[in-house]
């Protein structure tokens, strides 16, 4: 689910087409997905804390999941939980 959150905040920073976007929800490399403290960066291209603060609020305010540990163990995999 973190490639389609990339996707939204960078579509709506950069003005991404279709195309883009597209590339950015089929990326399943972790390697190219990067949280840091100055935002979301997926391979050369930025997401700032404000963009991702705004989507957060207003674009993307949760998700579902039949499953809790699924996403959670995902996360971890990842290093974003302990």
């Amino acid at each position: 689910f973190l490639n389609l959150l990339a996707a939204l905040a960078l579509a709506e920073e950069h003005g991404l087409d279709a195309e883009r976007i597209a590339e950015i929800v089929g990326d399943t490399d972790a390697a190219s997905f990067r949280l840091r403290a100055g935002g979301l960066d997926w391979r050369s291209l930025r997401a700032g804390t404000g963009t991702l603060l705004r989507m957060r609020s207003e674009l993307f305010p949760g998700f579902g999941s039949c499953s809790f540990d699924e996403p959670a163990d995902a996360l971890a995999d990842l290093g974003l939980l302990p």
